[in-house]
């Protein structure tokens, strides 16, 4: 009876035993893992590996609970590195399953057989030597009618052992893996390879261009991570696989760690496709929080979101050119990448951005007045002119242009806020403070707890807003940002609500915010000049396709697209 109350903590269905004894074979160094299985498990499941195999004393161990051949001694649980106790898991199925042991220890001249039929012990038999180990589970839950009743379709058991074996066949690109459906005939393989070769065999991906392959490392901490750039979003159905230490893991915070990662660069960071795969000293986390081992418990858990985060970003904000800044325009200068991977600059001159005095990016000068003249004549933007012919705007919203051959539409306010963004980014990055402006009339604020706000005065003084706190509901806004074109107070709203998000949220979402607030809107209308300017910025300042907040700028139309519209090429 004990022994069945454990296997319904660890043993729930025919994937959970196959979890089990991969994670045995793995343990064993098995270089190749060839598993069988009879109606979705039920009937039979049987996992053989090349293994290291076991000694008689360790297979005497291995139905006995709180038993195991893993760890020597008490201190090994501090820094455990293998995938669980082999003994405590295979008690379990042993009570719930005819089960049978075949294995031979790379020391033994022969091979070993146990047998546990639903928790009747056998006794160890000597049979021929063989390589590994194999591992034989009949008749699952077949004395418990009342689990069975709970067990899924042959078809979606079958499907589950399927998706167990690619959960853990991804971080052991190096093992040959065999699985054979036997009612079906059905075979899968995976051959030796890469990790990245892997990674795209098992989200059955065609296009490798399409993915990409990070690593980052901070103390003893490691992130490699695969995925689909964010622009080839639904090329392949979603999926999100995180291990520490290529152990399976289910852990909200990284899982959003690596969404906020895509924050920016696609709208949609909730449908990203990605493998993490985080390596750390066992010493840093424990394990032993969850039946299963699907949870951990993280000592410094900040430190490893904000490790995932830089390390997706660091790609994303180097690999994203938009097209238009392609090499074949000899007009448009080629941008280059500045000290900080996450900012570009251009040989362009500096361009003021629209209504934007120049104080608000150079602190030397602190005030409107101070701001050089925005007109044709002055501006030093205009020293060399777009590339980009203007035609029209429709609908005060979306500007059609021509470069060469090729049509653009560019949303006016998503471009400028994305040009905003790229010069908040820049000084923010170099630390320093956003050039504020005192308002003529203080502005109310009212909050719950206005108090609260004394704990961010740093970050709002450092994005130029300067607050005065009276009482736990009441506030004023003294000073804002000197670029700042409207609503200052529903910035501030917005900014308090992405910090409550937690880490890497202040800097690049508090100034994406910002931006948001600071950009020209759809529906309004824009002189000449400001398109003009809007167009050559986008040129020397904007190095993505898309806002801060993922929606693109542009979309451009080539002749063979409206070739293609117009069915003059199939």
């Amino acid at each position: 009876m004990i022994h069945q109350i454990a296997a319904g903590e660890v043993i729930e269905r025919p994937s959970s035993v196959l979890k089990e004894l991969i994670e045995n074979a793995l343990d064993a160094g098995a270089s190749k893992i060839q598993i069988r299985a009879k109606e979705g498990g039920l009937k039979e499941l049987c996992v053989e590996d090349d293994g290291s195999g076991m000694t008689d004393a360790d297979l005497s161990l291995a139905f006995e609970s709180h038993a195991t051949s893993k760890l020597s001694q008490m201190d090994d649980f501090r820094k455990l590195a293998s995938f669980g106790f082999r003994g405590e898991a295979l008690a379990s199925v042993g009570s719930v399953a005819d089960v049978v042991i075949e294995t031979s220890s790379l020391i033994s001249t022969t091979g070993l057989r146990l047998r546990n039929s639903f928790g009747r012990l056998g006794e160890i038999e000597k049979i021929d030597k063989r390589m590994g180990t194999k591992i034989r589970v009949n008749h699952l839950f077949d004395r418990l009618p009342a689990r069975l009743k709970f067990m899924k379709s042959v078809r979606a058991e079958a499907l589950a052992l399927q998706q167990m074996l690619r959960r853990y066949a991804v971080t052991h690109p190096k093992v040959s893996w065999t699985y054979t459906n036997e009612d079906s005939d059905r075979v899968l393989q995976f051959s030796p390879t890469t990790f990245f070769n892997r990674g795209l065999e098992v989200l059955e991906a065609r296009d490798a261009s399409q993915w990409f392959l990070v690593d980052e490392s901070q103390g003893t901490w490691k992130v490699e991570i695969l995925a689909l750039h964010p622009k080839h979003r639904g090329s392949v159905s979603r999926g999100f696989y995180l291990y520490l230490n290529d152990r399976p893991l289910k852990d909200v915070k990284m899982e959003m760690a690596t969404r906020r990662g895509f924050e920016g660069f696609t709208e949609f960071p909730r449908e990203i496709t990605a493998i993490v795969r985080i390596s750390g000293d066992p010493e840093d986390y424990d394990v032993n929080v969850h039946p299963m081992k699907l949870e951990v418990r993280f000592q410094n858990p900040d430190e490893v979101f904000s490790l995932i985060v830089r390390a997706i970003r660091k790609t994303l904000d180097v690999a994203h050119y938009p097209e238009v800044k392609s090499s074949d325009t000899e007009s448009v200068e080629a941008p280059r990448l500045s000290s900080s991977p996450s900012v570009y600059t251009s040989a362009a001159p500096s361009a003021v951005p629209l209504g934007v005095p120049r104080s608000a990016f150079f602190p030397g000068a602190t005030s409107v007045q101070e701001a050089p003249s925005l007109s044709l004549g002055n501006s030093p933007m205009f020293s060399r002119a777009s590339s980009f012919e203007y035609l029209m705007s429709l609908d005060q919203t979306f500007l059609v242009c021509r470069r060469n051959e090729d049509l653009y539409l560019f949303d006016q306010h998503a471009l400028h806020e994305r040009i905003l963004y790229e010069r908040l980014l820049l000084n923010f990055e170099k630390g320093e403070r956003i050039a504020s402006q005192r308002l003529l009339f203080p502005i109310p604020l009212l909050f719950q707890n206005a108090g609260a706000l004394i704990d961010r005065e740093a970050e709002f003084l450092k994005l130029g807003f300067e607050i005065r706190v009276w009482n736990d509901q009441k506030a004023q806004l003294v000073s804002a940002p000197a670029f700042l074109k409207r609503e200052p107070q529903k910035a501030i709203e917005a900014l308090i609500e992405s910090w409550e998000k937690g880490v890497e949220a202040i800097s690049r979402q508090s100034l994406a915010t910002l931006a948001c607030h600071s950009a020209v809107r759809a529906h309004d209308v824009l002189a000449r000049q400001e398109i003009d300017r809007l167009l050559l910025d986008f040129e020397s300042e904007d190095s993505l396709g898309h806002c801060p907040h993922g929606r693109p700028t542009f979309v451009r139309l080539q002749i063979r697209d409206l070739e293609k519209m117009f069915h003059r090429i199939l």
